[in-house]
This record gives C-alpha cells, sequence and structure tokens, in this order.
C-alpha cells in the first residue's frame, strides 16, 4: 500500500531542462520513500507547480513508476499518467520534509 505499489529495481532522476540521468543509491531511494509515504510529511496549499526533477522507478530498466518534484522542491505529486492511490497523499512538504528533500537532492546533484 506503499509508492510506488510495484517491484522496481532502480530510482532514476532528471533535472528538467537536463538531459542527464542520474541514479539513486539504495540510502538515498529509502530517505525518498521515507519522505513520500508519511502523510505526517504533508501539508496542504495553493501552489504553482513547476516541475525541478523527474523520478523514475525503473525494472528491467523500464519506468514502472515517476514522481514530480517541483515549486522550489516543496511539491511531491505523482506523473499525471500515473493512477492516483486513496492511501497516498501528495501535496505540499511541511518545513522539515521539505529540508529533508532538499538535502537529499543536493547529495544526488554532487
Amino acid at each position: 500500500s506503499l509508492f510506488p505499489m510495484i517491484d522496481f529495481e532502480e530510482v532514476s532522476i532528471q533535472k528538467s531542462g537536463s538531459n542527464e540521468k542520474k541514479t539513486l543509491t539504495e540510502g538515498q531511494i529509502e530517505m525518498l520513500l521515507q519522505i513520500v509515504n508519511d502523510p505526517v510529511s504533508f501539508d496542504w496549499g495553493e501552489t504553482s507547480h513547476d516541475p525541478e526533477f523527474q523520478l523514475e522507478f525503473l525494472k528491467n530498466s523500464q519506468p514502472v513508476a515517476s514522481i514530480i518534484i517541483g515549486a522550489g522542491r516543496s511539491r511531491i505529486e505523482t506523473n499525471h499518467h500515473w493512477p492516483y492511490f486513496k492511501k497516498m497523499k501528495f501535496g505540499h512538504l511541511k518545513k522539515e520534509s521539505r529540508n529533508a528533500l532538499i538535502q537529499l537532492l543536493d547529495q544526488v546533484e554532487r
């Protein structure tokens, strides 16, 4: 019942406007899923959504799920092609979760 609700082998990340993709480490994937799957990470509020990063969960090198991060690294949502699940709570991140996500993305960008 937790995102991505399907087996995957790796997670790639691509910054908007870039052709370069990177692969997250096991520790980075664990941190990402901890933030994404914890409903306490999220708050609700209106925001415009300018995509900054797209993360793809891959199996056999094919995407099986994806999420988009945007709005100053403060908003997470599923790709519009991915079905919405009632148990998932995506939206605007609370301060502590946003700081954790920023640290993770800074780590990946190095």
